[in-house]
């Protein structure tokens, strides 16, 4: 009986250490576990900072793209009124030829900027 309750007590202490090491695993598991879902944390946090600076970025571009139309709209109507009052001076005298001149110098500054728009869009 002494010998049997001895086998037994070293299997129990066998198993306990089996057990033991088991418990020793797991808990580097874990830990491992934790320090990775920790770095999936930041990672996530820093790509949601980036994608919000994106979406600032793209939106700050569209209110670039719009304003850069208008501005285009209105140098188009400019030089549209422009090209009317250069029509209209063909029988003017020598001021007012100089004053058509100086508005299709204006015109063409005006196509030039109208062109410099469009190639920023």
């Amino acid at each position: 009986a002494l010998k049997k309750s001895h086998e037994q007590e070293k299997r129990l202490v066998k198993k306990c250490r089996e057990l033991n090491s088991e418990i020793l695993n797991n808990q580097a598991k874990i830990k491992t576990a934790l320090r990775l879902s920790q770095e999936d944390q930041k990672t996530i946090t820093h790509l949601q900072k980036e994608m919000e600076k994106t979406w600032k970025l793209v939106y700050a571009s569209q209110e670039k793209e719009t304003r850069a139309k208008e501005t285009i709209g209105q140098l188009k109507e400019e030089m549209i009124n422009l090209s009317k009052l250069v029509e209209r001076g063909a029988g003017m005298s020598m001021n007012q030829e100089t004053l058509v001149k100086e508005l299709k110098q204006a015109k063409e500054e005006l196509q030039r900027q109208v062109d410099e728009q469009a190639a920023n869009i």
